[in-house]
């Protein structure tokens, strides 16, 4: 299939772009690195009356450390977000969870922007930017927001960004020393959407967990924190024995639904293929992702523990 008619605009600067949201509104909808919206265009899941393309906005695309933070902008491909010497510096979960984020086509042409303002709960990026509690910066004829990853992600493909707002940045705070991380997640293939995934940061001071922080993709309609299972080991000497209380954790508080809900239905059928809820799936029913859960958050808080 092909799309329907659209109108097309291609923007050059970041006030143009956010000119023709302001104009267009609810009937815009902004092209990034297009890996997700085409196939739905094309499928017709999508029928945006004005198609607003970003890739001729060169302001929107780099990489630098700002102080005590690594700022990335919306525009900037995944490849080279990964690749960077600052983010692999300074942010190295970032780094290493983008392996994970489809496959190198999809990386070269896919944006960081783009994957989080599209906030499938099934993707790694929000997850990732939740557990280092990122910002997203957004913009309008009115000025610049700032918005906490854990309020910006409101559901299967719901943000608090507003018709009239064009995302235009990520904050990441850099990795201080003793803080390691991890990223774990299980697909049926590689390269495909994950069962279930976590990232986690883990502090550690004379032995004991200072801090933890877990998120999760997959596993609900936006990325989650279990704050049960990060409350098990804080405080705790770091090893085998707090690594599998958190586990325990995870696996008792994890949100797991039976049977699909009438949104994500809607979700499933939006993305084209199969995707049921992002909790309960054709591969994974409730039970093995409850166990699923436990045990990818031991494997994450050893790997975190391994690299502090």
């Amino acid at each position: 299939m092909k799309p329907t008619a659209f109108h097309y605009q291609r923007p050059e600067t970041i006030d143009d772009a956010v000119d023709v949201l302001a104009s267009e509104g609810e009937e815009a909808t902004v092209l990034a690195g297009g890996q997700s919206l085409i196939p739905r265009m094309n499928y017709r899941t999508a029928k945006p009356d004005v198609v607003v393309d970003l890739n001729h906005v060169a302001d929107l695309e780099y990489v630098h450390s700002e102080g005590d933070e690594l700022v990335i902008g919306a525009m900037t491909r995944q490849s080279a977000v990964r690749d960077h010497s600052d983010v692999t510096e300074h942010c190295p979960l970032l780094a290493d969870a983008l392996q994970y984020v489809g496959h190198k086509p999809t990386r070269h042409r896919g944006t960081i922007g783009g994957n989080l303002a599209n906030a499938d709960p099934r993707s790694e990026l929000p997850a990732v930017v939740t557990a280092l509690e990122g910002s997203l910066v957004v913009r309008n004829g009115d000025g610049e927001r700032v918005i906490d990853a854990a309020d910006f992600f409101h559901g299967g493909m719901d943000t608090a960004l507003e018709s009239d707002e064009l995302l235009t940045e990520l904050r990441v705070p850099v990795q201080e020393d003793g803080v390691g991380y991890g990223f774990q997640e299980e697909a049926i293939v590689d390269s495909d959407w994950p069962i279930a995934g976590v990232a986690a940061t883990l502090e550690v001071a004379d032995g004991e967990c200072r801090s933890v922080r877990l998120a999760y993709a997959g596993v609900d309609a936006s990325p989650t924190r279990i704050e049960d299972a990060e409350a098990a080991i804080e405080g705790e000497p770091v090893g085998p024995d707090s690594f599998e209380a958190a586990a325990s954790a995870a696996r008792e508080n994890v949100s797991v639904t039976e049977q699909e809900t009438a949104e994500s239905a809607e979700l499933r059928v939006n993305q084209v293929g199969e995707s049921d809820h992002p909790s309960a799936t054709v591969h994974a029913d409730p039970g093995y992702k409850r166990e699923l859960v436990g045990a990818l958050t031991y494997r994450a808080l050893e790997q975190a523990h391994d690299r502090v």
